[in-house]
């Protein structure tokens, strides 16, 4: 069995291993892992943001990953926004 998002260089006796030991954790603990990979996937982004674009406002690398995460018409509209409560 693949799970999605696997590379496909893992065997499928690490696979199995991985799932089994999904299996085991708590929901509790598994809310935190989960957790802690979206927080690892913030930092990388915001780091290849810096990386890319130099060293900006925290706002502004927020709104760059706005921009690499949701829909650029939904982006623009909080933007909009945003501008308008500032005033």
């Amino acid at each position: 069995m693949e799970l999605p998002g696997v590379p496909r260089d893992t065997s499928v006796a690490v696979e199995r291993r991985l799932i089994e030991g999904l299996g085991r954790m708590t929901p509790e603990a598994r809310l935190e892992q989960t957790r802690a990979l979206c927080r690892a996937a913030n930092e990388l982004a915001v780091a290849g943001i810096r990386l890319r674009e130099g060293d900006l406002p925290i706002e502004e690398i927020m709104v760059r990953l706005a921009r690499l995460r949701y829909d650029a018409d939904l982006v623009a509209r909080v933007e909009s926004y945003r501008s308008g409560r500032r005033r």
